[in-house]
C-alpha cells in the first residue's frame, strides 16, 4: 500500500512548481466549494428526527404560534410610572415605533383588542347557532325551556332592559329572549390565553394594572436565524433608545430562544475551533522549537476540513454549524497524521523511509476511525449525522493531504532532533512499562472508579438543550410569575388531507384528553373543535337541533315565553325572534363566516 505513495513521491519531488501549483488548485477549488455551503444555525437539528418529529418540527417552525413575541412592559421600582394609563402611554409609543420601522420583519403586531374581529364571530355564532352546539349542551338547553326558568328568564331581560346596561344589551336581549347564545359564548372562555390578563382602555394589561402586554407575529420562521438576528439586535437598540429610567420592556418567545441558540452557536464554534488550532500550534512549537513546523502540522488539518466542506457540498449542500463547532474535536485526531509523519521523519531523516514506515498503519488506523465516524449516518439524528460525514471526511482529506503534500513541504531545516521535554516524558512513559505496582494500582482503582462512573445519569430535560441569555432567562422568569401561558404547554396537532378531515380527527384525541383531566394528569386544555367543526360534523349539528325541537316542544316553549311576556309587560311579537330561531333552515358555514371563525379563534387562542 505505501507503493502508491512512494512512487507519486518520486514522481513529484523533483517538480516542485508543479507541487505548489496542484496544491493551490485544489484549496482554491475546495475554498469556493466551501463558501457555498449552507450552515444551519437551528437548534433543533439536535433532536431525533423521523415522520412523526419532521412533521412536528415543520408545523412549529412555519406556525404563527412558534413565530409569536409577547412583550410586557412595566415600571420600574420607587417610579411615579406604574398608572396604568403611563403604562398604556409608553405602550403605544413602542408598538408604533416597531410597526414603522420594522415591517419587513413582521407580519403584524397586536397591543389592542381586535373589537371586530369579535364582534363578527360573535354574529356568525349568532346566525348559525346550531353548528355551535354539542350533544351534551342540550342538557343545559331542556333546563333553559322549563316554564319556571323562562318565567326567570323573560323577568331577568325586563330588568336587563329598563337598566342602564339596556342600552348596550338591547340587541342581545331582543334577538335571544332565552340566552340559547350564551351556552357557546360562554365555551369562548377556555379560549382564553391566561385569566390574569383583562382588558383595560383597549389594551392587555394584568389584573393588578402593574403590566401591560402586546403581541408580536414575525414574518420569517425561527430556522431564519440570519435575519432574525437583525431584527433582535435592531429592536435591544430601539428598546433602549426609547426605555428610560421608570419603565421596564421584555420580551420572550421560541423564535427569540432560538435566535439566541444560533448566535451563541455560532460564536462559541468560532472559540472553541480558534482555541483548539491555537492550543495545538503553541504545543507543536514547543515541541519542535521552531515557526515553521506548526505550520507543517497544520496544513494537512485544514485541507482536510476544506475537503470534507467542499464535498459536503456536493452530497447535501448544508451542514449544522454544531457539527462543524463539535467538529473542532477531529483537529486534534488529524493532527496526529502531520505529527506522525513528521515525528518519524526527525528520527530517520529520510522522506521515502518515512512514507514506507508510516503510509500503511497509518491508512489502516485512519480507516477505523473514519468509519465510526461514518457510522453516525444511520443515527436518526441530523447533527450527528453531519458530524460524522464532516468528520470522516476531514480525516480522508487529512490523510491524503500528509502523504502525498506533506513529503514535498517538509526540510530538514524545520525540524530539530535537539530533545526536548517531550522527549523527556516519552522516555519516563518507557520506563512504566512492566512496572507491576502501576498494573497493582490500575486494578485497586477501576472497582473505586466503577462505584462512582453507575451514578452517573443521562440528561433527560430535553429544554437544556436551549441556550437563553440572562434578558431572555429573566423574561420567562417575569412571565411566569403572572402567567402559565409557557410553563408546560404542549401542543396537540390534528392532519388530514383537508381542514376538514383534520378536525374530523382533532375529535379523535379528546377521550384521551378527557381521561387525562379527569386524572389529574393534566390541568386542562382547549380544543378549537368546540366551535371549529367539520361540514360533516355541522349537518350531524343541524339533524340533532331538528331532532330537538319537536313542534311540541316548540309551541310548548313559545306558550311559555308569552305567557312569561303577559307578566312582565312585553307584547307577543317580542317573542318572534324565538320562533325565526328555531323554524330557521340551517346549513353549514359558508367560507366567509367559516374564516370570520378561524381568524378570531387564532388571534385569541
Amino acid at each position: 500500500m505505501s507503493s502508491v505513495f512512494l512512487l507519486l513521491y518520486d514522481f513529484l519531488k523533483d517538480k516542485k512548481k508543479l507541487v505548489y501549483l496542484l496544491f493551490s488548485v485544489l484549496v482554491a477549488v475546495m475554498l469556493f466549494f466551501t463558501f457555498k455551503v449552507n450552515y444551519i444555525e437551528n437548534v433543533s437539528q439536535m433532536l431525533p428526527q423521523g415522520k412523526t418529529n419532521e412533521e412536528a418540527l415543520s408545523l412549529l417552525e412555519n406556525s404563527s404560534i412558534a413565530n409569536r413575541i409577547i412583550f410586557t412592559i412595566s415600571a420600574k421600582k420607587n417610579t411615579l410610572a406604574n398608572e396604568p394609563d403611563s403604562l398604556i402611554a409608553f405602550t403605544d409609543v413602542l408598538a408604533e415605533k416597531i410597526q414603522e420601522h420594522y415591517q419587513k420583519y413582521i407580519t403584524s403586531i397586536e397591543y389592542t383588542a381586535n373589537d371586530s374581529l369579535f364582534a363578527n364571530m360573535l354574529q356568525v355564532i349568532q346566525n348559525n347557532l346550531p353548528l355551535f352546539l354539542e350533544e351534551k349542551d342540550y342538557e343545559k338547553l331542556d333546563s333553559i325551556i322549563t316554564k319556571n326558568a323562562i318565567d326567570q328568564k323573560v323577568k331577568n331581560n325586563f330588568q336587563t332592559l329598563t337598566s342602564p346596561a339596556g342600552l348596550a344589551l338591547k340587541d342581545f336581549v331582543v334577538n335571544d329572549p332565552l340566552g340559547l347564545n350564551y351556552i357557546v359564548f360562554n365555551k369562548l372562555k377556555n379560549f382564553q390565553q391566561d385569566d390574569n390578563i383583562e382588558l383595560y382602555d383597549n389594551h392587555f394589561i394584568t389584573k393588578d394594572k402593574q403590566r401591560v402586554l402586546f403581541f408580536l407575529t414575525l414574518k420569517y420562521p425561527s430556522s431564519e436565524t440570519v435575519t432574525n438576528t437583525q431584527f433582535f439586535t435592531s429592536l435591544d437598540n430601539e428598546i433602549k433608545q426609547l426605555s428610560n429610567s421608570n419603565y421596564s420592556v421584555s420580551y420572550f418567545g421560541e423564535t427569540a430562544v432560538a435566535t439566541a441558540n444560533a448566535h451563541q452557536i455560532r460564536i462559541d464554534s468560532i472559540y472553541s475551533t480558534i482555541f483548539t488550532i491555537v492550543f495545538l500550534l503553541l504545543l507543536i512549537i514547543v515541541f519542535y522549537r521552531n515557526l515553521i513546523a506548526p505550520v507543517l502540522v497544520i496544513v494537512p488539518v485544514v485541507f482536510g476540513s476544506l475537503f470534507a466542506l467542499s464535498f459536503i457540498y456536493f452530497f447535501k449542500g448544508s451542514i449544522s454549524i454544531i457539527s462543524v463547532g463539535a467538529g473542532a474535536v477531529v483537529l486534534g485526531i488529524a493532527v496526529n497524521y502531520s505529527l506522525h509523519f513528521l515525528t518519524h521523519y526527525r528520527s530517520n531523516l529520510n522522506i521515502r523511509a518515512t512514507i514506507k514506515d508510516i503510509a500503511f498503519p497509518m491508512i489502516i488506523g485512519s480507516l477505523t476511525t473514519i468509519g465510526g465516524f461514518l457510522s453516525l449516518q444511520f443515527l436518526s439524528i441530523p447533527v450527528l449525522n453531519d458530524l460524522g460525514l464532516f468528520a470522516g471526511l476531514s480525516l480522508i482529506g487529512a490523510a491524503f493531504a500528509t502523504l502525498v503534500f506533506l513529503p514535498h513541504f517538509s526540510t530538514l531545516n524545520y525540524i530539530s532532533k535537539n530533545s526536548s521535554v517531550f522527549d523527556r516524558i516519552y522516555l519516563t512513559l518507557n520506563k512504566m512499562h512492566g512496572n507491576k505496582w502501576i498494573a497493582i494500582a490500575f486494578v485497586v482503582l477501576t472497582p473505586f472508579l466503577y462505584h462512582f462512573a453507575k451514578n452517573v445519569q443521562f440528561e433527560n430535560d430535553m429544554m437544556k438543550l436551549n441556550f437563553m441569555t440572562p434578558q431572555l432567562q429573566q423574561a420567562e422568569k417575569v412571565f411566569n410569575e403572572f402567567s402559565s401561558f409557557y410553563n408546560k404547554s404542549v401542543y396537540v396537532v390534528a392532519k388530514g388531507a383537508s381542514l376538514n378531515d383534520a378536525l374530523d380527527n382533532n375529535k379523535k384525541i379528546l377521550p384521551a384528553l378527557n381521561k387525562m383531566l379527569d386524572a389529574k394528569q393534566i390541568s386542562g386544555f382547549t380544543d378549537i373543535s368546540t366551535i371549529l367543526v367539520s361540514e360533516k360534523e355541522q349537518q350531524k349539528r343541524i339533524e340533532n337541533w331538528n331532532s330537538f325541537w319537536t313542534s311540541e316542544k316548540k309551541n310548548t316553549t313559545y306558550q311559555y315565553l308569552k305567557n312569561a311576556g303577559n307578566n312582565n309587560h312585553f307584547n307577543e311579537t317580542a317573542f318572534l325572534p324565538f320562533l325565526n330561531q328555531v323554524d330557521k333552515n340551517y346549513t353549514v358555514l359558508s367560507n366567509p363566516d367559516f374564516l370570520s371563525l378561524k381568524n378570531a379563534l387564532l388571534k385569541i387562542s
